[in-house]
């Protein structure tokens, strides 16, 4: 089955007479192709008017594929046979020709039609490598004429628009030079508010060398009063310094008193401790010489006793137990009377040892005590003298702060004069800049308005001129449409 649906385009021109002409414009044909399937006769079994159908059918096909492989083969270069069947005529456009063509092939996934379906695959295949070439159907009277009045819609509109733009650019012009001389009005009251910060700057400038002098005069002022707060400083100073001196001899003498003291102290302690030595070397002779006196006396009584024993021993042989328990006794009494001068020698030694302790003792408590005063007058002369050290320092340092004060405050002085010079030079050199700046601007304002007057009369005379041009061409293009229609109606005369 086919389908073809054909569509035309008419064009229809409005003349300067009034006249509507029309004429043929593009056209195009809308195909729709049901191609019918390839069967086999003695699979189908057909006979008849069925029989003759399937043979036309077939050969339709056949035709159509021999078509398809011509225009795929590029070795033979040999022409289709479109005239082979009226269905490759009917698609004689559809393929290799001016057409846009689309190709669905339909097949069967049963393995009962494989040999078909690779049979259809290989006939879309060759069919998708033709190139057709499309190009728009068109009448070529129809498309001088589209053109044509194109081309005169595109002059109306270059015409209103040449006229807005001039229009519009008189009025940009005219707001130009309003705006240029506002900015010359408010350049000229600029300059004015210049010339008077240019007063006001020198007025300052004054004030500041002024201030400056002042400045100048407080720094000589200062410097006077740091020099002799310097001065009173360095006399406070040496007199501290001389105090300190009368105060260290006089610690030196105090020194020098204790060390005497403490050596007299000394003599003193080591006189007593001789005394005390030799008075207890003394007491333990003489407490020996009583024990030797002691001892010989009971010798002697003991061999008295002894010899009048023996002698009346034979006589008094009763007395003899009574003598002999006296002398036991006695010999007892003795004992006991050496037992006794032992203790006392015992609790001199004794007290010997105390008494030299506590001297001992002493001696160390003074010593320590005469350590401690040395350290405490060390502490103190240690302390002072730190103290003097300090305050040397801190009067240093003071001055030093005033003199580098004093420094930076001249430096300050300095470079602010020098800063006022080049703020002073700054300004001249801006005010001059700005003045010349001024009348440079005022210059290129005359010169830019003058110019913007030459170009706005230009503007005018290329617009009018443009126009004109623009008039003349429409005239001819009308010209040449009224010649076109002329030819277009006796070359319709002549065919009739």
């Amino acid at each position: 089955a086919v389908f073809i649906l054909a569509l035309n385009e008419t064009i229809v021109v409005a003349m300067p007479d009034g006249q509507v002409e029309s004429a043929p414009g593009r056209s195009a044909t809308i195909k729709l192709v049901d191609l019918a399937g390839s069967e086999r006769v003695n699979d189908t079994g057909a006979k008849g008017d069925r029989f003759k159908e399937a043979v036309a059918i077939n050969q339709s096909l056949s035709t159509l594929g021999l078509v398809i492989d011509r225009l795929t083969d590029k070795k033979t270069n040999l022409a289709p046979p479109y005239r082979g069947s009226e269905l490759t005529k009917l698609l004689k456009d559809s393929f290799g020709g001016n057409s846009k063509t689309t190709m669905v092939a339909t097949i069967g996934p049963s393995e009962q039609f494989r040999e078909q379906t690779v049979h259809t695959l290989n006939y879309a295949a060759k069919a998708r490598c033709i190139v057709n070439t499309p190009t728009i159907n068109e009448d070529p009277r129809a498309a001088e004429l589209r053109r044509a009045r194109e081309e005169l819609e595109e002059v109306k509109r270059q015409l209103d628009q040449a006229r807005n733009q001039s229009s519009a650019r008189v009025e940009d012009l005219e707001k130009e030079l309003q705006s240029v001389a506002e900015r010359m009005h408010a350049e000229r009251e600029e300059r004015a508010r210049n010339e008077e910060r240019m007063k006001e700057k020198e007025a300052e400038l004054e004030r500041i060398a002024m201030r400056h002098a002042a400045l100048e005069r407080e720094m000589e002022e200062a410097e006077a009063r740091a020099q002799k707060e310097l001065e009173e400083r360095q006399q406070e100073l040496e007199k501290r310094q001389a105090e300190m001196d009368a105060w260290r001899a006089r610690l030196d003498q105090q020194m020098k008193d204790t060390e005497m003291e403490l050596r007299k102290k000394e003599l003193e302690m080591v006189e007593k401790q001789a005394d005390a030595e030799a008075q207890f070397e003394e007491r333990q002779q003489q407490m020996l010489a009583e024990a030797n006196a002691r001892e010989l006396e009971l010798a002697e009584r003991t061999a008295q006793i002894e010899r009048d024993l023996e002698a009346k021993e034979a006589q008094h042989k009763a007395a003899a137990e009574a003598a002999a328990a006296a002398a036991k006794a006695r010999e007892d009494e003795l004992r006991e009377m050496e037992a006794r001068q032992q203790r006392e020698l015992e609790a001199a030694k004794a007290a010997a040892a105390a008494r030299e302790a506590a001297i001992a003792e002493q001696e160390r408590q003074q010593r320590a005590a005469a350590e401690e005063a040395a350290r405490q007058l060390a502490e103190k002369e240690a302390k002072q003298r730190a103290d003097a050290e300090a305050a040397a320092k801190a009067l240093a340092e003071r001055e030093e702060q005033q003199r580098r004060a004093a420094e930076e405050a001249a430096a300050a002085a300095k470079a602010r004069e020098e800063a006022l010079a080049a703020q002073e030079a700054e300004q001249h050199a801006a005010a001059e800049k700005a003045a010349a700046e001024l009348q440079e601007r005022e210059a290129r304002q005359r010169a830019e308005a003058a110019a913007a007057m030459k170009a706005l009369a230009e503007k005018e005379t290329a617009h009018a001129a443009a126009a004109e041009a623009a008039a003349q061409a429409a005239r001819e293009r009308e010209a040449r449409l009224a010649e076109l229609e002329e030819q277009r109606k006796a070359d319709a005369e002549a065919a009739a």
